[in-house]
């Protein structure tokens, strides 16, 4: 048997790759309508609203640089697994943040997770298509980043409006699924297909 089918029968289904990819995208963007509750609540000016940004451009640049060579050497699941525990740090993060500095670095945690999900979790769900199947592969890996782009700060400012805790309650609904995500990808391939 050769090790390209034995990895086959070890990648887990696409939809709950791409699910897991849509998770990460919608906590990356969750943060986004709260700014102006920070703002208020913490009393930082608008420039340091720029500087919570550029946190997770420099993560997600980083994850983007070394993510996609990381996974294709060590694994997509090596890559996928640490990145979907830092997306829930930096849910818990965002969730009990006190400073702009908290902020920054919940953005620069999830920017790290949402790189490497844009990179190792569009390989992966390739490799679950597996060959000849790559129209509807790209197909997930384009609609499940872009969807939770939207869900998330919809989510988020649908909450805000109705909740007591408009800041924590959004991070804290999202770390459920989020966690609940380790269950599929621990059946994602150890390493890229035919590697």
């Amino acid at each position: 048997m050769s090790v390209g089918i034995l990895e086959r029968r070890r990648v887990a289904r696409p939809s709950w790759i791409a699910a897991s990819v849509f998770l990460v995208f919608a906590a990356s963007n969750a943060p986004a309508p709260l700014y102006v509750v920070w703002q208020r609540e913490m009393g930082f000016p608008p420039s340091t609203v720029s500087l919570i940004f550029v946190s997770y451009i420099v993560g997600s640049v980083v994850a983007l640089v070394f993510g996609g060579r990381a996974s294709d050497r060590f694994g997509r699941r090596a890559v996928l697994l640490p990145a979907l525990g830092l997306a829930i740090v930096a849910c818990l993060v965002f969730a009990t943040a006190r400073t702009p500095l908290w902020l920054e670095t919940g953005r620069f945690f999830i920017g790290l997770a949402s790189g490497a999900f844009g990179a190792a979790g569009s390989a992966a769900i390739a490799d679950a298509f597996g060959p000849g199947r790559g129209g509807r592969a790209a197909l997930y890996a384009s609609a499940a980043p872009v969807a939770g782009s939207a869900v998330g700060p919809l989510l988020s400012g649908v909450l805000a409006d109705v909740a007591s805790a408009p800041t924590r309650l959004v991070f804290l609904v999202l770390i459920v699924p989020l966690a609940a995500a380790v269950i599929p990808l621990t059946a994602v391939g150890g390493r890229a297909a035919g590697v």
